[in-house]
């Protein structure tokens, strides 16, 4: 039994050695998710799931894809007065980069565009009653405007009553989804 824990906790305590590029995440604390599954070359391998599908790694821990949906403003919609920095083409490459990087986590990712109100509630709730999802980003433009705060609010109830076991998601920005996903799942 003791051969056994040093071999699994000098294994863990190797990975850093074994992996260098990819031992620590931005933050620092860790290796990340997309990079293990990159190091164990299953990354590429992965099925689109279902609900939660479990891999087990090489030293034994398991691993959970989940489903995540990420809700913003259509491109076509977006008031881009607000953002001068920001175009539809820079935004349709964000999102879909976003899409890219959720997806090299592990996880499954869906994507709703909404409309400014006239079917957004309607829409979500379609996408949520397709699978069930784990993570709901709802994007910062719906957030932060405040002649869009009560399309948010409707839109995080139609989240609780779709979706009553999905963690909740916020990006800061178009541009740092994949953190957020990080953060609570």
């Amino acid at each position: 039994m003791a051969g056994l824990l040093y071999t699994v906790t000098a294994s863990l305590l190797l990975l850093p050695l074994i992996y260098p590029a990819q031992a620590f995440t931005s933050g620092g604390i860790g290796l990340s998710l997309g990079h293990r599954l990159k190091c164990w070359g299953i990354a590429r391998s992965l099925p689109t799931p279902t609900r939660r599908t479990i891999f087990h790694s090489p030293v034994g821990k398991r691993i959970q894809m989940a489903n995540v949906i990420i809700v913003g403003f259509d491109p076509s919609v977006v008031d881009y007065s607000k953002w001068p920095d920001l175009n539809p083409e820079k935004l349709l490459a964000s999102l879909e980069e976003n899409r890219v990087l959720v997806s090299e986590l592990g996880h499954h990712v869906d994507d709703c565009m909404v409309d400014l109100g006239e079917t957004a509630e309607s829409r979500l709730t379609k996408a949520l009653k397709t699978k069930d999802y784990d993570c709901v980003i709802l994007g910062a433009g719906l957030r932060t405007s405040e002649e869009h705060f009560l399309l948010f609010e409707k839109l995080l109830n139609v989240v609780h009553e779709h979706a009553p076991k999905a963690r909740i998601c916020f990006n800061t920005n178009p541009f740092d989804t994949a953190a957020a996903v990080q953060r609570w799942v």
